[in-house]
């Protein structure tokens, strides 16, 4: 059975200009998020190695083992999902990570709302995930190793044994008590970290990452 986690936080209205750099307004933030969404566009279908969201080898180094499968058994859409098997020491992260060019660069100032994932764990994983957004300064010339981490974290939606649905509005995303500039987001990090006293051998899965937006379009009929 599907379950959906809902993140409790605020519907962001953010102007969109191709000249100026807008951030949420926190004046205008309501305490819920909208039951409808317009638009949505893939951020990652979760379907195919050339897109996958590898473990990053240089921050996991020493820290414990992760290996990626493309599994075409698990999925809530499309031609399969993205699985994660990992041994980690207590209190060690691994980290997942895939940043964006040009051609393929996902615009989250649309009619920004947030972005929803699904995830499955096992009801014996006790482990935190983090979801953070890779953020570049102004003229996109920082390296990969130094772009600015906006994270939001979850306690307990790793241990949902079934695909659990998780809607993170883009105020839920802090560095700092700072919200990401939404049209310099250049990727995308996930995290898992050990909170127990043992070392732990888990696995997880992900799939449908999707930028919501609230652009409805009007069709003529």
């Amino acid at each position: 059975m599907h379950k959906y986690i809902l993140v409790l936080s605020a519907f962001i209205f953010c102007a969109c200009s191709s000249k100026m750099i807008s951030t949420p307004d926190l004046s205008q933030q309501e305490n819920y998020f909208p039951k409808e969404t317009g638009a949505v566009k893939f951020i990652n279908n979760c379907d195919f190695v050339c897109n996958a969201i590898l473990p990053d080898t240089i921050m996991n180094a020493g820290k414990g083992r992760m290996v990626f499968t493309a599994d075409k058994s698990e999925k809530i859409e499309g031609a399969g999902s993205f699985k994660y098997d990992y041994t980690l020491a207590p209190g060690a992260s691994l980290y997942i990570k895939k940043t964006w060019y040009d051609l393929n660069r996902s615009d989250l100032s649309f009619h920004p709302l947030g972005i929803s994932l699904w995830v499955k764990g096992s009801a014996s994983n006790a482990d935190r995930l983090s979801v953070i957004l890779l953020q570049q300064n102004e003229t996109f010339s920082l390296s990969n190793k130094s772009l600015k981490e906006f994270v939001y974290i979850n306690d307990t939606v790793l241990s949902k044994a079934g695909w659990t649905k998780l809607v993170i509005p883009y105020a839920a995303f802090k560095n700092n008590h700072q919200l990401p500039v939404l049209e310099l987001v250049a990727g995308i990090k996930l995290g898992v970290t050990n909170v127990s006293d043992s070392t732990q051998a888990r696995a997880f899965y992900l799939d449908d990452i999707k930028q919501l937006t609230s652009y409805k379009p009007i069709i003529n009929n």
